[in-house]
């Protein structure tokens, strides 16, 4: 967990958000996907 703007840790950065970004959609995707249809039948 390095804030250092060098080379190498900007390097790693894309890879480490990617990583999280999609632990978060497989976690959250079915709740997102329930709460959009919820939202199309009631409307």
């Amino acid at each position: 967990m390095t804030v250092q703007i060098t080379g190498e840790s900007y390097r790693f950065d894309p890879a480490a958000t990617i990583a999280t970004e999609v632990s978060l959609l497989s976690l959250l995707g079915p709740v997102y996907v329930f709460q959009m249809l919820l939202y199309i039948i009631y409307n």
